[in-house]
């Protein structure tokens, strides 16, 4: 989660990123691709139980 807010809400690079959370690059990237994959599923689940007309 940390490395996606680190992202996607501060805007910090992958390497500030990895400096900030003392993770190498790779781990990083995983880590942002796993945190939106887990948003993306967590949203679709959420959309599921909206009605249409909201």
């Amino acid at each position: 989660r940390a490395a996606v807010v680190l992202c996607d809400v501060e805007g910090l690079s992958y390497d500030e990123i990895g400096a900030t959370l003392g993770v190498k690059l790779g781990t990083v990237r995983s880590r942002i691709h796993r945190g939106r994959q887990a948003l993306r599923a967590s949203l679709e689940r959420r959309r599921k139980h909206v009605p249409e007309d909201v």
